[in-house]
């Protein structure tokens, strides 16, 4: 004859040896212990990278300024290039633009240094 008895009646105590399994496993994972600054220690390194950073920030906003100011140069040496008919300006203008670009390249790769 077929059991009638229900298969699940153990569920609470089956919910608890599972937790109970789940907090033994989470327990033996490798916990990772970061060593202990003292206060003085700390705060001079902080110190220090805050300087850096603020330095590097002033820097970087200058350069930044530099390459606006540059850019606007380039549009206006390229309008006057547009607009001239002379030959000679055209040539001299080519290489003013050429200038430009060159020094705008050098500024964007002394910005990626300093990023």
């Amino acid at each position: 004859m077929a059991s009638t008895r229900n298969p699940y009646s153990n569920k609470e105590k089956l919910c608890n040896e599972a937790s109970n399994e789940w907090k033994i496993l989470k327990n033996k994972q490798p916990q990772i212990s970061l060593p202990m600054n003292s206060p003085s220690n700390s705060s001079n390194i902080s110190e220090e990278i805050s300087e850096e950073i603020s330095y590097n920030a002033a820097i970087q906003k200058r350069i930044i300024e530099l390459i606006q100011n540059t850019n606007k140069e380039l549009d206006e040496t390229k309008k006057m290039m547009v607009i001239t008919t002379n030959a000679e300006l055209k040539a001299q203008f080519a290489t003013q633009i050429n200038n430009i670009q060159t020094e705008i390249n050098n500024k964007k790769n002394q910005l990626n240094k300093l990023k």
